[in-house]
């Protein structure tokens, strides 16, 4: 009776401490980056590049090796479904001031705003340390 009791506490301890399954939120996260960063690519000068193509090549997609490395950033924090919902947000919301931007007339200044509140507001995502969240939003596409 014992050794059942004892097998089934650890059966529990191990299902907790189970990472959970976070790819459709990085997926999800993807998607809204991919289409913040197309539009932070209408206004290539803004940036620093000559042309959208040259600014696309170096943003390049938001494709699996990207993906892999946000989740694998995320591993053993706190709550990494609170924070890639959290950064998911902060994308749309980079995506909207893009969107201004180019109205706007793509001012260098306001665009690399944008830029800087996308990154300050995921940084503050709660549920995953700061230097995850750095690591986080650092990944490239090898």
């Amino acid at each position: 009776m014992r050794r059942k009791l004892l097998a089934v506490v650890l059966l529990a301890l191990t299902g907790a401490c189970s990472e959970p399954d976070i790819s459709q939120e990085v997926e999800d996260y993807a998607d809204a980056l991919g289409d913040a960063e197309a539009l932070a690519c209408q206004c290539p000068a803004a940036l620093g590049f000559d042309n959208v193509a040259d600014c696309g090549a170096a943003f390049g997609i938001v494709g699996s090796e990207r993906q892999s490395c946000m989740t694998e950033a995320l591993r053993g924090e706190e709550d990494p479904q609170a924070f890639v919902a959290c950064a998911s947000d902060a994308a749309r919301e980079y995506s909207a001031c893009l969107m201004s931007s180019i109205d706007d007339g793509c001012e260098q200044s306001q665009h690399l705003s944008c830029v800087d509140a996308f990154e300050d507001a995921a940084l503050q995502c709660p549920g995953a340390s700061s230097a995850a969240a750095a690591d986080f939003l650092t990944c490239e596409n090898d």
